[in-house]
């Protein structure tokens, strides 16, 4: 890997004023780009002020290429911060691949490449997919905010993931069968239109392969409106089918003339809106109103609840029973929400900063309100109030207006979670017995969950699942996929890749041992403070592994988090080795956990 230069740019004059082209991003946001305007030569970047784009460090590379700045290896420790991606089209004019992961502000529009086959935007806040260059290859967008996918000619792509989206329209994207791979992992289809082409490309995909991460990577089925379908003269059609357990029903119209591939391209969220393209506009806007006045009803997934006046806030016809809630219903009058901005946003909800008669607390709203969804987060609710540890996040209450807009609160922990805590410390500034404390606080979580009668099995344990307080100390939270393990049947894999068991990735049966396992991943994010697998490069290509070929290796053995050598203790890696083992059965419990925890704080940290 390259090492990168940095100037600290302490009297470098700013080259902009304050209509700043990233002032969309807020005072004090620090844009990485490698805008001409700001940064010089080709190959150079710089991280700017949103607002006025004053320069306030250069960057540079021996080789004259852009890199990621998430991916350098051991020189990002001494990279500037910076909380937005801008402008990398002058990066380098032939950039053929681009991993843009977790970044959090990304503005299509303005940061990519013109010649780019590859992109990862991955945990991002990306709502829609526009501005993407044409003649992409490799797509990979899991986990954003996603809900619809329309009107895009896809020709050229080979692998497409959009999996961990709140995706319900996948609607007039042309794809090809140059397509090698498609991912919708936790996605609630509920409009997939496609022509007939389109379709025949994406039947040729065998059920997902470890082996070379190809085919379809479903776990969730399909099945489209019958009567909307021949609205717009198209036809039920089963796809792949014999090669599933699960059924995907999907809508084809007949091939037509090839969209163009546009920068400025809208999409559009309606199942006719997003199909009419060669019919009579005005008779399929009719169509679709005829029909939605017939479907207003909980069936209709793509309407979501707002202040209509002839809204009817029943219960029973919505669906909904907050009968269990009622008696932890908080009085509005004394909780507040008091930040202008969420202090966490995912692809599913947000959490914001509030105050309950004067303490503050975090305020958990979800953003896809759709009935079925809604059930969950009660279903949520209702387990966290089963809670009763000071290992886990602290449930305060509920509140709604209408059960649609249900929120729950909890207690506020002021250190925020563990990821980004660890990628703003260093081994110097976070010591290993300062962590030593934090680990024996997350299996002690971890044992108040496997010890309940039957187990809950967390299933989403991860580094940003686990939050920190100066006072309080660690907490495990975020239960929202966490289950009850009373059947030794459970198969539907839940959480995010890095942090997945193998079991889970290869959709066999688990237990609390999968839990285990993604403790084994946060040990080693506390040896290296970096997202698991970050440093993990193809020998063949140099390029970071895509998620498809991680997973792969991960559920084959081949693959497991990287510790660092020269200053984690033993115990870390001995025990991080054990977590990690590819039989469940050769992992220790979270009871053994504890035992093994309380000897090394006997050895290395006093009584």
């Amino acid at each position: 890997m390259q090492r990168l230069a940095l100037f600290v740019a302490l009297a470098l004059p700013s080259i902009a004023n304050a209509a700043c082209e990233y002032a969309s991003y807020g005072k004090g946001i620090r844009v990485f780009t490698s805008d001409l305007r700001f940064c010089g030569s080709p190959g150079f970047s710089c991280v700017v002020e949103a607002t006025t784009c004053t320069i306030l460090v250069n960057v540079t590379q021996e080789n004259g290429a852009f890199v990621s700045p998430y991916y350098v290896g051991k020189d990002k420790g001494t990279l500037p911060p910076f909380d937005a991606i801008g402008d990398l089209a002058s990066s380098k004019a032939n950039l053929p691949w681009l991993d843009l992961t977790n970044i959090g502000h990304i503005d299509l529009n303005l940061t990519l490449p013109p010649k780019l086959e590859t992109i990862n935007i991955e945990g991002n806040k990306i709502s829609d997919l526009n501005g993407l260059p044409p003649h992409l290859k490799i797509l990979l967008a899991t986990s954003n905010t996603i809900a619809s996918v329309t009107n895009y000619n896809w020709t050229s792509i080979t692998k497409l993931s959009m999996s961990n989206n709140p995706l319900t329209t996948f609607a007039n994207v042309q794809l090809s069968k140059n397509i090698q791979y498609f991912g919708c992992w936790d996605c609630k289809l509920t409009n997939f239109t496609v022509n007939q082409a389109t379709y025949e490309a994406l039947d040729q995909l065998p059920n997902f392969m470890y082996t070379n991460s190809t085919g379809f990577d479903m776990d969730t089925g399909i099945n489209v409106d019958k009567t909307a379908c021949a609205s717009i003269n198209g036809t039920l059609r089963a796809l792949w089918a014999g090669k599933s357990k699960l059924s995907f029903v999907v809508c084809v119209t007949p091939t037509l003339p090839l969209i163009a591939t546009s920068a400025n391209a809208t999409a559009s969220t309606g199942l006719v809106v997003g199909c009419v393209v060669g019919a009579v506009a005005v008779l399929g806007v009719i169509v679709f109103f005829v029909l939605r006045y017939k479907k207003r009803t909980a069936q209709d997934t793509t309407f979501y609840y707002t202040n209509h006046t002839d809204y009817q806030a029943d219960t029973a016809d919505m669906g909904l029973n907050v009968d269990d809630l009622r008696s932890h219903k908080l009085d509005n009058t004394d909780l507040k929400v008091v930040s202008k901005k969420p202090l966490a946003s995912g692809a599913f909800g947000e959490v914001w900063l509030g105050t309950y008669c004067d303490e503050k607390v975090a305020v958990k709203r979800i953003k896809d309100r759709r009935i079925e969804s809604v059930k969950k987060f009660i279903d949520e609710i209702k387990l966290m109030i089963m809670m009763d540890s000071e290992f886990v996040v602290k449930f305060v209450g509920v509140s709604w207006r209408r059960p649609i807009e249900m929120e729950v609160v909890v207690e506020y922990m002021d250190l925020g979670d563990l990821r980004n805590f660890l990628m703003t410390r260093t081994s110097a500034t976070y010591s290993w017995a300062d962590k030593f404390t934090a680990i024996m606080s997350i299996v002690r979580g971890l044992v108040y969950l496997h010890t309940f009668e039957p187990p809950i099995i967390h299933r989403d344990l991860k580094s940003r699942n686990v939050l920190l307080d100066s006072q309080k100390g660690t907490k495990l939270t975020d239960f929202g996929t966490s289950r009850e393990a009373a059947d030794a049947g459970m198969t539907n894999g839940i959480g995010t890749y890095q942090w997945m068991a193998p079991e889970i990735i290869m959709g066999t049966e688990y237990t609390i041992a999968a839990d285990v396992y993604s403790f084994g991943v946060i040990l080693s994010e506390m040896s290296t403070h970096d997202v698991p697998y970050g440093d993990i490069k193809n020998p063949t290509t140099g390029r970071s592994y895509t998620q498809q070929a991680i997973m792969s290796k991960v559920a084959s053995g081949e693959l497991r988090p990287t510790f660092e050598q020269y200053e984690t203790p033993p115990w870390v890696r001995d025990l991080g080795k054990q977590c990690l083992a590819q039989d469940p059965s050769d992992r220790p419990t979270s009871l053994m956990l504890t035992t093994i925890l309380l000897r090394v704080k006997a050895e290395y940290y006093g009584n």
